[in-house]
């Protein structure tokens, strides 16, 4: 929040804004579970290693044409594991487990925070454009750990050993309360635009370079952890500084207009685990595009002012695995 009221202030301080932009976006991709399960028991684990989302809510001012000026609430979350993991927790939860040995693997990379940025665009020639921005970040929530072990299940003895790197602002393997955790760091993006012709245009967007967080005297939990407990298997628990790193979004697409009205387009999208690869067509305003990788429509409106995004595997969020929303409006100001 302070990082948004020194944007307000600088802001209202500038004559002449050139315009204010208020934009959403969402990815939630989740092939081994419903999302809506991911803060469940796995009820159901289906065929997949990862669950992620990023979250970004964001207010920018044109301060003029070139030099853009902003505030980013950010959630970024991310879950990698094996199928064993996940078929052997979900089992642990709903008490039926198969006979065997399970090989355990799970990685996690959540953060909470806000951005203040500053963006500028420099017109490389008459065909191309790019636009830099530099984010300096404020922590507010902490989740990061590995588990890496083997787990036996014979009958109804059920044993594991685990071990754990875990640095965290609050401890959800013991239900530990949150504890108050602060920290600094910087991402950049860089978007480029390139006219091939009056009817083609290429545009590569690479959001969140290099995006470290460091932290300052969180808690961190490493060593094993097993069942049943074994005498040379503890956990040391110790307070300090932590560095974290998240990765970039990254994303290519390729439009050409068939017509006035018409246009065709292809895009490719990467996350860390998560890809999209779609095709799809623009009439007028109104959007259409299929991702044949996640198998996902994508229904949108795109116009000066306001563009409006939605894809989907399902309509029903409740049985979805993959959703994406985005929100873009902006408004013209002058003279202010």
């Amino acid at each position: 929040m302070r990082l948004g009221c020194f944007v307000l202030l600088a802001c209202l301080s500038i004559d002449g804004m050139a315009q204010v932009e208020f934009k959403s976006s969402a990815i939630l991709s989740s092939p081994a579970m419903d999302l809506n399960q991911l803060g469940s028991s796995w009820a159901n684990p289906q065929k997949g290693d990862y669950a992620q989302g990023r979250i970004r809510l964001e207010t920018s001012f044109g301060l003029s044409k070139t030099i853009q000026l902003g505030f980013q609430k950010r959630f970024d979350y991310l879950l990698a594991f094996n199928e064993q993991t996940a078929q052997f927790y979900s089992a642990l939860e709903n008490n039926h487990v198969s006979n065997g040995e399970y090989s355990l693997f799970l990685d996690m990379n959540a953060a909470q925070s806000n951005s203040l940025f500053i963006g500028y665009e420099y017109k490389i020639s008459s065909r191309s454009k790019i636009n830099l921005r530099s984010h300096l970040i404020q922590g507010e929530r902490l989740q990061e750990g590995r588990v890496i072990g083997r787990g036996e299940v014979a009958g109804n003895s059920v044993s594991y050993t685990w071990d754990l790197q875990y640095a965290y602002d609050e401890n959800r393997l013991f239900k530990q309360p949150q504890y108050s955790v602060e920290g600094w760091g910087y991402s950049f993006d860089l978007n480029y635009e390139y006219h091939v012709t009056n009817s083609s245009i290429i545009k590569l967007e690479f959001e969140d370079l290099l995006y470290h967080l460091y932290w300052q005297q969180v808690e961190q939990d490493n060593g094993c952890l097993s069942r049943p407990i074994k005498t040379n298997c503890a956990v040391s628990a110790t307070k300090g500084a932590y560095k974290q790193i998240l990765p970039a979004y990254l994303s290519i697409k390729w439009t050409h207009g068939l017509t006035d009205q018409l246009l065709m387009h292809v895009l490719a999208e990467h996350w860390s685990k998560y890809s999209a690869y779609a095709m799809g067509i623009k009439y007028d305003q109104i959007l259409f595009n299929y991702d044949w990788h996640n198998k996902t429509y994508n229904l949108g409106y795109e116009s000066e002012y306001l563009r409006v995004k939605w894809g989907f595997d399902q309509f029903n969020y409740h049985g979805a695995n993959q959703w994406q929303i985005l929100l873009d409006v902006t408004w013209p100001i002058y003279d202010l």
